[in-house]
Order: C-alpha cells, then structure tokens, then sequence
C-alpha cells in the first residue's frame, strides 16, 4: 500500500482531503482550530464561487456562440432573397427579432 503523504497519488487526486485536514489539525490549539476552521471553510466558498463562475462563464459562451450561429443562418437566407417575415418562420423567431439581428 502506498505511503499517504503530500506527494502520493491519493493526496494529489483530492480523494483524502478530510484525512489530511484532520491529521494536520489534531495537534492545534482551540483558538488556532477555531481560525483554521474558519478560513477552511472560506476556501471552500471560494472554491465553490469559482466553480460556480466558471460554469456560468462557459454557459454564456455557448449562448453567444448561438447568437452568432442565428446571425451567420439569418445574413445566409438574406442573402438568397428571403425577407424578414419568411426567415422568422423558418427559424421560429420573431420578424423583430430577426429584424435587429
């Protein structure tokens, strides 16, 4: 079995975090696990916030991506002659929206 220290695969993967939190802060004070405790857990609402962001930034980027994808579709069927009331059929859109597009 392998050695759990900070470089085993284990801790690497995150898999035993609690342990070696708890392990680490067996040997504190009160007043000094209190303050851990206290940032431990602002880390993780960071953490979480982060995540959090990230997902939302990635959301974002495919609702753009589709906006353009709609403009790209919408400057094709005008192109070929298509107004604004027949686009908005094809593509269920409404003619205002495809009009500010």
């Amino acid at each position: 079995m392998e050695d759990l220290t900070r470089e085993s695969k284990p801790y690497l993967s995150g898999e035993y975090d609690d342990i070696f939190t708890a392990s680490s802060t067996g040997l504190l004070s009160q007043e000094e696990a209190v303050t851990y405790s206290q940032s431990y857990l602002k880390e993780i609402e960071n953490r979480s916030a982060l995540r959090f962001a990230e997902k939302k930034g990635i959301e974002k980027g495919r609702l753009e991506g589709a906006v353009t994808k709609l403009k790209e579709m919408v400057i094709g069927l005008r192109r070929n002659g298509f107004d604004n009331d027949t686009i908005a059929g094809f593509l269920n859109e409404s003619p205002e929206t495809i009009a500010s597009l």
